[in-house]
């Protein structure tokens, strides 16, 4: 499972459809289940692709290593925002009770103020 927030508020999850449907601009988190805590959400980044049954976090190198492979690629784009929009949706993404509880932070996952 798995649900991107963008920049407006609104979400495009796995419930909502396929990866290769998700808007691709103004992505500001991406929420996944994790095996390790519960949850994980990904920020922070430029590019987000999706790989192997889940998104990664990618910069430009990350980026055309992944669009050198082959097979279908999906890429999605992140948006910086002012810092008060940004933890709004960063507080809306952690609190989405679709997803298991969370029982530790991955020491990369930002927190919001």
């Amino acid at each position: 499972m798995w649900r991107i927030w963008y920049d407006n508020g609104t979400t495009y999850g796995s419930d909502s459809g396929q990866p290769q449907d998700a808007p691709g601009l103004g992505v500001i988190c991406i929420v996944q289940e994790s095996e390790r805590t519960g949850r994980v959400k990904l920020s922070g980044a430029d590019y987000y692709i999706w790989n192997e049954g889940q998104w990664f976090r990618a910069d430009i190198f990350g980026l055309w290593d992944h669009l050198a492979g082959k097979g279908w690629k999906k890429v999605v784009f992140g948006r910086t925002v002012d810092r008060e929009q940004y933890n709004q949706i960063m507080r809306w993404a952690e609190q989405d009770e679709a997803f298991p509880p969370r029982s530790a932070w991955e020491r990369w996952e930002y927190r919001a103020d």
